[in-house]
């Protein structure tokens, strides 16, 4: 039976607003210049100073506004080594508004299945990042993507559940479970699971 994951809302702070604020801001300090220029009597020397200078408030906001946002975010990571498999998972982490992830990116190779095997490799986007959980005391993770062979779906979910060991530092298991249609003989949807040690941290 799986162990129940929290779930957190996975979409990343909006900057469409502010963007959209500056490009107006940007847009009526050129408009301004020109403005300027075209009133008769208006000294051309003092209508670029305006549209110079509201261009250079909106770069310096601009250039704010990257930097609380660089501040303002994280990261979280896992790795495993062993006979079973091989991978290495990572994603950004805006603090506040719930903690969404960003960016999410991950390798897997089992080393059970032969080379030429489209289950043997797998390479993990931010879509692939169902579930995730993290706070003082756990992170768990969990991944889930489909690979389409020969009109079949087979698939690769894994599972990390972990607790801290140190501050920023989460040890734990994984388990990654593998559905290989052409060897479900069977037709029951089982699939094979891998298990293993895992290694995690965050900051």
């Amino acid at each position: 039976m799986k162990t129940p994951l929290a779930v957190h809302c996975r979409q990343s702070p909006s900057q469409t607003a502010i963007g959209r604020l500056l490009a107006v801001h940007w847009f009526s300090g050129s408009r301004l210049a020109l403005d300027l220029e075209a009133k008769p009597g208006i000294n051309k020397g003092v209508a670029w100073f305006w549209g110079r200078k509201m261009r250079a408030i909106i770069c310096t906001a601009t250039l704010l506004l990257s930097a609380g946002s660089a501040l303002a975010s994280g990261g979280i990571w896992c790795s495993a080594e062993d006979a079973g498999a091989i991978f290495q998972v990572e994603a950004g982490v805006t603090r506040g508004m719930g903690g969404p992830t960003f960016n999410f990116r991950g390798d897997l190779e089992i080393l059970g299945r032969p080379a030429d095997d489209s289950l043997r490799k797998t390479v993990f986007e931010d879509s692939n990042l169902t579930q995730y959980w993290l706070d003082g005391e756990e992170l768990r993770l969990n991944i889930y993507r489909e690979h389409e062979v020969a009109e079949h779906i087979n698939s690769v979910e894994l599972t990390i559940l972990t607790k801290t060991s140190d501050e920023g530092v989460y040890d734990g298991r994984y388990t990654l479970a593998i559905y290989d249609a052409a060897a479900d003989t069977d037709q029951d949807g089982k699939p094979v699971e891998v298990k293993g040690k895992v290694s995690c941290g965050a900051e």
